[in-house]
């Protein structure tokens, strides 16, 4: 089976791409396959250049390559010549290849090894990601792929036939065939020629690829390795615990680094001093006792929850209040977190019964909570794990706002809104990556399922893998669209029917009569809608006015205030938080996303789509009717933010930062995340444990 199309195969000298692989490309170009060839020299240290060009494109001719890429680095001296980075990207960026072909570790020419070095150094610094192919040019090395090129065996003979300058001196001919020939003799007697590979799934890692290159061959020769490269060399026994901080990347260090103080937020953090924290403890109970439409809650749960809100003292009297005029159970106090699909509560739901099966002591109630806790920790250091682990650098901005104190806050505490966000983040992830797999779709839709469970407000964002998939020259195309549709579909139905459940049991009216904030007049979804269809400019001036009066208060909000929302980090944080964000969009690689404008364009419009319907729901659900501000809380924003960065990251101007430069950029990332979090977490000290 030939490897995916389009190929890119890079020659070190005219003739490598036709000795070492001649066939392989007569079969590509065959069977319809886009073949494009990028010689990284002339030869001209063995023979005239401009003959040796004249030969490489009259062999490139016959073998259906379509189209030849010329890099002028000198012969001989590929090691230690500076790469030509932009004619790369350049290349890269028109031919998008799904199949990247270099010469083996083992060649013995300098010039072949060298080349291979260069180039998978580049793409590391560069966050490709694309199906590696070594093959082989004048030796044997170590392979894990062989293609028959029996059929094609006339047109390789022509092809090298080509290079006469190069038959003249040595008897290329003779000695390439032969490889190709010993390469057949386990393929049967039907089978006389084939050419030898080396398959890896390349992602920017190229410390993970000498070692697997290095295992792969230390299965044959576990004492030895036969590999004449300078590139690869047998690891020493002392140094095996090395490899973790070769694998320490700057964005695994920045990922681990946020992790490490998500988990600190989840115990600096005192029980419900989270917003809406309670509700969200109590609805998970509500599940764990099989009410997933939530009625009331037993004395117990109410007096824990009493016990910990101490310090708040009217929310003390009125709980003290409740008890005394209900002796059983304690009508739905959720009423808020009621509104939202079981579904995104049933693993903190699971945890609660498994505690209260198993455990009767007071404290259960409370290491739950913790355990709920770490749960949301969880869920978020997973996202996080996938991030650290992909090649594109447009994951930068997302990480950054993943590095965000009231994220992380979120997230080690109990709520829904570390799903919909986690959730968001894999769908921007899939949508920027490799879409030729269907476990990126099925993916797509599970992720999209849950985010529309948990709160339909975002599904705009299915907008944007959905664009992605419709502007790619991907295999199965129009399949994968009509499956990704239907599948996201089929999870907004149990969607619809919940909120038509809440509707017709009176859950979404209680919430209205209960939550309902007070100031700007009674609170009618049904007289509000009427009003903004019959003047939805003024709806557009609540808008605009909502981010005029609220808007610092907003950004400070989504930044980091945390508790009950009183008790904000300084005003400087929030400053070095917007500096800093700026430089992560520089760090964003966007040259090698296809139809790139498109996919911005629809990241900007989903994160305005997403704004349009949350203010709606904000003003129909909690504002008195003609209200001239909406009044929500800064965390609602963070999904819209990822959405927006994502989409100027796509639309700004792609700048070729040396490997240096983004190695700075991403260090004085990891600091400004450190002082930011560093300092929200002395907020959180300071308030609570002082």
């Amino acid at each position: 089976m030939l490897p995916h199309g389009p190929f890119l195969v890079f020659a070190p000298h005219p003739d490598d791409e036709t000795l070492g692989m001649g066939g392989t490309i007569a079969l590509a170009s065959a069977a319809g396959v886009d073949v494009f060839v990028v010689f990284a020299t002339n030869g001209e240290k063995g023979g005239d250049a401009s003959t040796r060009k004249k030969e490489g494109e009259k062999a490139t001719k016959l073998l259906g390559i379509k189209k030849i890429y010329y890099l002028g680095l000198p012969d001989r001296d590929v090691f230690d010549s500076p790469f030509p980075d932009k004619a790369v990207i350049d290349i890269m960026s028109e031919i998008q290849p799904s199949s990247l072909f270099l010469p083996s570790f083992q060649e013995i020419h300098p010039d072949h090894r060298a080349l291979t070095h260069r180039a998978l150094s580049f793409f590391e610094r560069h966050h490709y990601s694309f199906e590696l192919w070594l093959y082989e040019i004048n030796r044997h090395g170590e392979i894990n792929r062989l293609i028959d090129t029996s059929s094609v065996l006339e047109i390789k003979e022509k092809a090298i036939d080509c290079y006469a300058s190069q038959l003249e001196q040595i008897d290329y001919k003779t000695h390439a065939l032969s490889m190709d020939y010993t390469r057949a003799i386990t393929l049967g007697n039907n089978i006389n020629y084939a050419e030898g590979f080396w398959c890896y799934q390349w992602k920017a890692d190229y410390e993970n690829l000498v070692e697997t290159y290095r295992q792969h061959m230390d299965a044959y020769f576990p004492d030895m390795l036969h590999c004449g490269s300078s590139f690869i060399k047998k690891k020493p026994t002392g140094l095996k615990s090395n490899m973790f901080y070769s694998k320490l990347t700057p964005t695994r260090c920045f990922c681990l680094i946020i992790a490490c103080f998500c988990l600190l937020y989840v115990f600096i953090t005192p029980p419900f001093e989270s917003p809406d924290e309670p509700a969200h403890f109590a609805r998970a109970y509500g599940i764990s006792e099989g009410q997933f439409i939530l009625k009331d809650h037993p004395q117990e749960l109410v007096h824990f929850m009493r016990e910990q809100l101490s310090r708040h003292a009217e929310f003390s009297e009125l709980i003290d209040n409740i008890l005394k005029n209900e002796p059983g159970r304690i009508p739905n106090l959720a009423f808020n977190t009621a509104l939202y699909s079981p579904v995104s509560y049933m693993g903190y739901a699971v945890v609660l019964k498994i505690f209260t099966l198993s455990a009767s002591t007071p404290g259960r109630l409370l290491l739950s909570l913790y355990l709920c806790r770490l749960l949301s920790f969880c869920f978020l250091a997973g996202v996080l794990f996938y991030a650290a682990n992909i090649s594109s650098s447009l994951k930068w901005p997302l990480l950054w706002i993943t590095s965000t104190p009231m994220v992380l806050a979120q997230a080690g505490s109990i709520n829904i809104d570390v799903i919909v966000f986690g959730t968001s983040i894999i769908i921007l992830l899939l949508s920027i990556g490799q879409m030729d797999s269907w476990k990126t779709i099925w993916a797509l839709i599970v992720t999209g399922g849950l985010l529309m469970m948990a709160k339909p407000v975002y599904a705009p964002i299915l907008i944007i893998p959905l664009v992605s998939l419709a502007v790619r020259e991907i295999r199965f195309k129009a399949h994968k669209i009509i499956v990704f549709c239907l599948g996201s579909g089929l999870f907004l139905l149990p969607a619809c029917f919940w909120n038509y459940i809440i509707k017709t049991r009176g859950i979404l009216a209680h919430a209205i009569q209960v939550g309902a904030i007070g100031g700007y007049g009674k609170v009618n979804p049904s007289i509000q809608l009427s009003q903004i269809m019959s003047d939805p400019f003024h709806f557009m001036y609540v808008i605009f006015n909502t981010f005029k009066v609220c808007g610092n208060d907003l950004y400070h909000q989504f930044v980091g205030v945390f508790a009950w929302l009183d008790t904000p980090v300084p005003v400087w944080v929030t400053v070095l938080w917007a500096f800093s964000a700026i430089f992560s969009l520089l760090l964003a690689d966007r040259s090698m996303v296809p139809r790139r404008y498109i996919i911005g364009a629809a990241c900007i419009i989903g994160a305005l789509f997403c704004l349009f319907i949350l203010m709606l729901s904000g003003y129909l659900l909690w504002m008195g009717v003609g209200a001239d501000v909406i009044l929500l809380q800064g965390r609602y924003f963070h999904v819209m933010v990822a959405m927006l960065m994502l989409g100027i990251s796509m639309w700004i101007k792609p700048q070729f930062l040396s490997s240096d430069v983004q190695h700075k950029i991403q260090c004085g990332l990891i600091i400004s995340a450190c002082v930011i979090n560093c300092a929200s977490i002395f907020t959180i000290v300071e308030k609570y444990w002082r």
